[in-house]
């Protein structure tokens, strides 16, 4: 298989050459397709990282690290609109860490007046507090203004287009690894 990457002026003389061969369109399309993966694949990683990046800076607005939102996030979806008790052991399976990391992030989040522990026999339960709340809310108001800047200048049509393609590449990288 050729090597598609020109650096070099070898590799650029081989590329001409290879142009006037039978198979320069074969080749072509084989560049422009690379090309085209290459492009999408850093498209949705610098947009992935810039929301994350604006996520961030939000978050520290308020003096909580991306860990610490996400588990408040997290844990106020659990309480107030699932109706669902939320302990430590869940935290520890929704984000993949360790009973340690989770115990440490709960003490921080407690401290820092994020969430009350109530003890219960086996366990404690995990509840937001009012200031978390509050902040939840501002964070809501602030992904509405992101959101709407993401999209602007996007109709409602092209806008569903793109969330149902976004779901279609999910649902295929997911197919792939089951």
């Amino acid at each position: 298989m050729c090597e598609y990457y020109i650096t070099h002026t070898r590799k650029a003389n081989i590329f001409l050459f290879l142009l006037t061969s039978s198979h320069a369109n074969n080749i072509i399309f084989s560049m422009n397709e690379i090309k085209f993966d290459q492009d999408v694949l850093f498209l949705i990683r610098k947009l992935s990282k810039d929301l994350a990046n604006d996520f961030d800076k939000r978050l520290n607005e308020y003096g909580l690290t991306s860990q610490q939102g996400r588990a408040l996030f997290f844990i106020n979806k659990r309480v107030n609109f699932d109706h669902v008790d939320v302990h430590q052991v869940d935290l520890e399976n929704r984000f993949e860490l360790s009973k340690s990391t989770v115990s440490g992030l709960v003490k921080r989040m407690e401290k820092n007046g994020l969430i009350t522990i109530i003890k219960e026999k086996n366990c404690s339960s995990l509840i937001p507090t009012e200031k978390s709340l509050q902040i939840i809310d501002k964070m809501h108001e602030r992904r509405t203004v992101t959101i709407d800047k993401l999209f602007k200048d996007l109709d409602e049509h092209k806008r569903k287009e793109i969330i149902e393609s976004i779901q279609k590449l999910i649902s295929n990288i997911e197919e792939e690894d089951e």
